[in-house]
């Protein structure tokens, strides 16, 4: 058998095979859709997939836990940059004076508790963006050396916060397994915890004469309901 006529053969098996799936619903068109458009589209978004995955195994770090500090990660900015000595014309550097309370409530490792030459420089609280949660950043001065390390803690999200950001959606897809576009808009108005409740509004549009003809128009939605964010890889 020639390589043509095997791929004769694999053509018309993969079409009998898609015939086949037209009598299964949502699954089957969205194999027609598939077919009909051939391979650049699924070459396409499954290249962007797997490139994302790939940068985000390679470049995330692991989890942290929530209300313990870890050593942060320099800034690429400055990662190569040189360090230099700088005088202080007072001759000394404000630290915090009750060393042990200040370290307890900042949950830092016992590792700079133990160590008498371990202060704490300054300490800021960056607030809750969106979904993301806060963050408590801390200097740490070490006296004997100079050296100045910078701690993170990712801080609890909550209980309740007012919200007033949102997204808007726009693209194509399958609606009730025809081709058609949806734009989608998103009010956050108020978190508990991670469950933000939010105001949506979609419209979706047939694309397609054959969709059109096989609808009833456009379709709208609007109403009330619960956000809850998730994350892959963490």
């Amino acid at each position: 058998m020639t390589p043509k006529q095997i791929e004769e053969n694999f053509v018309a098996l993969l079409r009998n095979k898609i015939k086949s799936a037209k009598s299964k619903g949502i699954l089957g068109r969205f194999v027609l859709f598939v077919w009909k458009y051939k391979s650049p589209l699924v070459i396409t978004l499954a290249s962007v997939f797997s490139l994302a995955w790939a940068y985000n195994a390679i470049n995330s770090n692991p989890a942290s836990t929530v209300g313990v500090s870890y050593p942060a990660s320099v800034a690429w900015e400055v990662k190569q940059e040189a360090m230099t000595g700088a005088s202080v014309k007072k001759g000394e550097v404000q630290v915090f004076s009750k060393r042990g309370k200040v370290m307890a409530k900042l949950n830092l490792p016992e590792s700079i508790k133990n160590n008498l030459s371990k202060e704490v420089a300054a300490a800021s609280t960056i607030e809750p963006d969106g979904f993301a949660r806060g963050h408590t950043e801390t200097a740490i001065l070490d006296t004997k050396t100079g050296e100045v390390e910078i701690f993170d803690r990712p801080d609890p999200l909550p209980w309740l916060r007012w919200r007033t950001d949102g997204f808007v959606f726009a693209g194509p897809g399958l609606i009730n397994g025809d081709i058609g576009g949806r734009v989608m808009v998103v009010q956050h108005l108020a978190s508990v915890k991670s469950a933000t409740f939010s105001v949506v509004g979609s419209l979706d549009q047939p694309m397609t004469t054959t969709t059109i003809a096989n609808s009833n128009g456009t379709g709208t939605f609007i109403g009330v309901g619960l956000t809850i964010p998730f994350q892959w890889g963490k």
